[in-house]
């Protein structure tokens, strides 16, 4: 099967749009996700703060089981060989002792909470069965911070397509969602803010990191490889969406398209940044937002 399918993004930039997209498209997304549509099994195996930085350091070999269990959850495979039953037991200590999965608990409760939540994604793995090729157009996943990991996927699976979601900088850097900041700045050689990120930091670490994923997949896989601008997929859809099908080589009928155009809607977010105070940004920052083809 065609696969597999990844869409990523700086968080808050409507990759959840573009996963609605692939549902409606009969791409399967996986058997656990939240409401956002993010795929709970990759949070468990990748979402990992203190690991991924090394592991990203260490080329592909350490990314590399992770990925293969991806794989075999789309395939209904659930054996586990050593070293991907390694990879499971430090995800699941990884994810205990950050209780990033513990919702807002005092710190024992949330990682008796994390424990209880990965039990669960073992348990949905495990019950996880074959995608049925007769009605699937192919299989991947939706996480925003896949974009980390977009070279070891287009690297490992030579059918591999991934979906970058890009929107203006300027209206990300006062959204409100900030984890990624937090928590994978570093990533990005940003220093992490002492206390809760303010604009400039949501801005840097939007340039930083659509900088990187656009350069690494242009040079890796150009081919493979799509840009969806949230804006734009909001404003025109019928041209976006047109692209977009160009890229998957799914051809659908004009019902089915037009079902398709009335799925993204302009949010009142659009546009947000004209109603505030730029100067508390760096020139050089607004420049950055102008080079990646946004007007100021």
């Amino acid at each position: 099967m065609r696969g597999p399918i990844v869409v990523g993004g700086v968080g808050g930039s409507g990759t959840r749009v573009v996963a609605q997209l692939l549902l409606d498209l009969d791409v399967d997304l996986g058997n656990d996700l939240n409401v956002e549509l993010d795929d709970r099994w990759f949070n468990l195996l990748f979402y990992r703060p203190t690991w991924l930085p090394a592991a990203l350091g260490d080329g592909v070999r350490s990314i590399d089981p992770g990925l293969d269990l991806m794989r075999k959850r789309s395939l209904g495979d659930h054996r586990m060989t050593a070293r991907e039953r390694s990879f499971v037991v430090c995800a699941w200590r990884d994810a205990v002792a950050t209780g990033h999965f513990g919702g807002r608990h005092r710190a024992t409760r949330r990682r008796r909470a994390s424990t209880v939540w990965t039990v669960r994604r073992l348990t949905r793995f495990m019950r996880s069965a074959p995608v049925q090729q007769s009605n699937r157009r192919g299989w991947g996943w939706k996480e925003p911070i896949s974009h980390l990991v977009a070279r070891p996927v287009v690297t490992r699976f030579p059918d591999a397509r991934y979906i970058h979601v890009i929107r203006h900088g300027l209206d990300m850097a006062f959204s409100g969602n900030r984890r990624q900041v937090t928590r994978f700045g570093p990533i990005l050689g940003l220093d992490a803010p002492r206390s809760r990120p303010d604009p400039p930091d949501i801005l840097r670490y939007w340039i930083r990191a659509n900088r990187r994923v656009l350069d690494i997949v242009r040079s890796a896989a150009p081919a493979r490889s799509h840009v969806v601008v949230f804006d734009d997929l909001c404003r025109t859809p019928e041209q976006e969406i047109g692209r977009l099908l160009d890229f998957l080589e799914i051809p659908v009928t004009r019902s089915r398209f037009s079902a398709l155009c009335a799925v993204p809607e302009v949010p009142e977010s659009l546009g947000r940044y004209r109603s505030q105070d730029l100067s508390i940004f760096e020139p050089s920052d607004i420049d950055e937002v102008s080079r990646l083809g946004f007007s100021v």
